[in-house]
């Protein structure tokens, strides 16, 4: 007897949601407050119609634009891309905006999303972990990285900057030579590391950072071997991570589901923020989790890491990419990860 193939199962309105939420901040928003967007997005359609013909309701108008000036003509453009997306992909949702009757149902949706947003960045953080010690490796086959990385390490104190093979990696690109020299400089607070200085590993060369050039920083960034790793991790499969070429796993990766052509910034951004936040998460979230949650599969995404916010670094990446002016550098970048 031959054995007929299961049809795709057709998603109801609520899972079409969820699943459009998966791909939220994987694709458009790492840190979308969807709620927050959806409001701003209304607020900016009203607007527009309110400059076609005289306001009738002026307490209304100066409520929004209150409400509008705190929001920067950048994103707008990420909250209008957002919503677009999900209105488009995710329909049911748009059925039940600026319905009174549903507000209740509406709200719930919205919750849900929001809870799978989290919830991904978190999944995808976890799943990095046991891995990163093969990915942070120059060359796997040969070495892995020591002392080893994982939930059983003994020594929590070696992990992150005090790594002798991670902190070099976590360290801003420029401050590398200092840093090379005294690592405790960065503990002791008189190297700053913040989201406005590119860390080592997001630059080619065998140790990430060894072919940073301080006279042209642009040259080379977002190449690094790591970051490149990661970012097939997460969107094509951990079995092509250490592949020159694209590997077919047995189940459908993340690009395929979510009809992902190509590589943009946001994808290059969202793997960046995951390394750093995964090579960190051995250190500062061991204690939060032991055993019971897995390092990083924690509720509360931790934007903050002392001086440095995750969510500044994600948006400088995007904002660069997008908005460079140098179209060549641009798209050589982009073909780098299209290749």
């Amino acid at each position: 007897m031959v054995s007929r193939r299961p049809r795709h199962k057709e998603l109801t309105p609520r899972e079409q949601c969820i699943h459009v939420a998966r791909w939220i901040p994987r694709g458009l928003d790492m840190f979308c407050d969807l709620k927050q967007v959806i409001q701003v997005c209304l607020l900016l359609e009203q607007e527009e119609v309110v400059e076609d013909r005289d306001p009738t309701d002026e307490q209304a108008t100066i409520a929004r634009t209150n409400i509008l000036k705190n929001i920067d003509d950048q994103t707008r453009v990420r909250y209008m891309r957002t919503f677009e997306y999900v209105t488009d992909h995710a329909p049911y949702l748009g059925s039940l905006i600026g319905k009174k009757k549903k507000r209740d149902e509406l709200t719930h949706i919205i919750g849900e999303m929001q809870n799978m947003i989290n919830h991904t960045r978190s999944e995808d953080a976890s799943r990095l972990k046991s891995r990163m010690g093969t990915y942070a490796a120059p060359v796997p086959d040969k070495a892995l990285v020591n002392p080893p990385i994982g939930d059983d390490s003994k020594s929590r104190s070696k992990m992150g900057f005090n790594h002798p093979q991670l902190g070099p990696m976590l360290c801003p690109a420029k401050f590398l030579g200092e840093f090379n020299k005294d690592p405790a400089e960065i503990q002791a607070g008189s190297l700053k590391v913040t989201a406005s200085l590119w860390p080592a590993y997001l630059y080619p060369g065998e140790s990430p950072g060894k072919d940073f050039d301080p006279e042209d920083i642009i040259e080379g960034l977002f190449r690094g071997y790591l970051l490149t790793r990661v970012a097939k991790h997460i969107f094509t499969s951990p079995s092509s991570a250490l592949s020159a070429s694209v590997s077919n796993g047995t189940r459908p990766c993340n690009a395929k589901i979510h009809g992902m052509s190509t590589v943009e910034a946001e994808h290059i951004a969202y793997a960046a923020v995951q390394v750093r936040f995964s090579l960190l998460s051995f250190s500062y979230l061991f204690t939060l989790c032991q055993a019971r949650f897995g390092i990083s599969s924690l509720d509360k995404w931790k934007d903050k890491d002392g001086l440095f916010l995750y969510s500044d670094f994600y948006y400088r990446i995007t904002r660069l990419i997008r908005e460079r002016r140098d179209e060549e550098w641009v798209d050589s970048l982009l073909a780098y990860f299209n290749e």
